[in-house]
């Protein structure tokens, strides 16, 4: 019988590395390897018991689904303070850096599954914020300025422009922090580090967006979901994100104005004009159901939400309300 332990960390030294590997080969001696897999087991029955998704009449999706649970799991739940990597814990591809993807989708199911897993996750980028601080005042904007791709901190893609421009990021962060709190009822990570979080990804909006002539809110020069489409204009996941991200950090404010003080936000930053900025609004007409992803981009033949090859006609308008900026 043969047991194996690791451990990892970018701050220690071998030395002390070499000693907690020791230490837990040590433990594992002495309990036995019965203990371990009845503890593993009992860790996992805990795990199924609020995470399984149940499917009648179809074992192969059955499976399939429980085995991206069990990824899921296996990614994050000895995370700790460090990031959630593409590919999950063994695939190879992406290197272990951690995108936007992770804040979107992930947290999203370790927030109602694993919810201990998710505020680690959130503590980790705010770990990062100096840097994302420093990234917005490179390029001109305040607040902070998350990569949207990285391993520790530091933009990783910071010239191709699907990475510098995808400013999402900033909101996928902000909405990942909103619905801890939302599905949890734990006030402790938004007071700790999530109100800092909200603060100062909504300001980077503030300085990144510009009003034209007629008043009218825009957001210009940034790359959606759609990687494939990057630098555009008024993306509608990004004004949307946007907004909610503006309205989150206001009323986290709100909940905390001692904390609100600590960090210098000011009245201005949570008036409720404030929250509504680059708030989208859309218009249908009776004949398509469809969304142009951003200002200019083909629309639907009318009558059908499929895309075609060759659009010259938007059948869906898309306004922008106006309202007072935060300064």
């Amino acid at each position: 019988m043969k047991f194996l332990a690791y451990g990892w960390s970018s701050l220690r030294s071998t030395a002390a590395l070499r000693d907690q590997v020791a230490a837990a080969l040590t433990g594992a001696r002495h309990t036995g390897l019965e203990h371990l897999l009845a503890e593993q087991r009992a860790y996992l029955d805990e795990f199924w018991a609020g995470a399984d998704v149940r499917i009648e009449g179809d074992p192969q999706l059955q499976q399939a689904i429980r085995f991206a649970l069990f990824h899921v799991l296996q990614a994050s739940a000895r995370a700790g303070g460090r990031c959630l990597p593409a590919k999950g814990l063994t695939g190879p591809g992406y290197d272990g850096h951690t995108f936007w993807d992770s804040e979107a989708y992930v947290l999203p199911v370790l927030t109602y599954i694993q919810p201990q897993a998710a505020a680690n996750a959130l503590r980790w980028r705010h770990s990062t914020l100096g840097l994302a601080k420093e990234r917005a005042a490179t390029l001109g904007l305040r607040g902070a300025a998350f990569p949207w791709r990285t391993i520790r901190g530091q933009e990783c893609s910071g010239y191709w422009p699907a990475g510098t421009a995808a400013f999402h990021i900033n909101a996928d962060i902000a909405a990942a922090v909103a619905r801890y709190r939302s599905v949890t009822g734990d006030e402790t990570l938004e007071t700790e580090v999530g109100l800092e979080l909200l603060v100062e990804t909504a300001r980077l909006w503030i300085s990144l967006g510009h009003h034209d002539l007629d008043g009218v809110w825009h957001i210009a020069g940034v790359t959606g979901p759609d990687e494939y489409t990057a630098i555009v204009n008024d993306n509608v996941f990004t004004n949307l994100a946007a907004a909610h991200n503006l309205r989150s950090a206001a009323e986290a404010a709100e909940r905390h104005p001692r904390r609100a003080r600590d960090l210098g936000i000011t009245l201005e930053e949570v008036a409720p004009g404030a929250t509504r900025l680059a708030q989208s609004t859309f218009r249908t007409t009776p004949t398509c159901a469809c969304i142009n992803k951003a200002r200019g981009s083909p629309g639907c033949h009318p009558g059908t939400s499929r895309r075609p090859a060759t659009s010259t006609r938007c059948c869906y308008t898309r306004r922008t309300s106006t309202s007072t900026a935060v300064r």
